[in-house]
């Protein structure tokens, strides 16, 4: 459905993992936060895999850049 609205598959992946990676910081305490982390991390993994680019988001430097985005007590984790 997002290739025939938008077209570029390329575009469509990007688009997503600049969500994911690009935000602030999540504080500690911010439930609302992090569960919307979780669930665009989700929507970022499922959209690519059902369009066969997930290599576009499974990447050392993009993975890092994601768990930066967490509070530090789960950094760690």
């Amino acid at each position: 459905m997002l290739k025939g609205r938008f077209g570029n598959e390329y575009q469509i992946s990007e688009c997503l993992v600049q969500k994911i990676v690009g935000g602030p910081a999540i504080k500690s305490g911010d439930g609302p936060g992090l569960q919307e982390l979780a669930d665009d991390t989700r929507v970022c993994k499922e959209t690519p895999e059902a369009m066969h680019l997930l290599d576009e988001i499974d990447t050392r430097a993009k993975m890092v850049k994601i768990v930066k985005r967490l509070p530090q007590y789960l950094q760690g984790k």
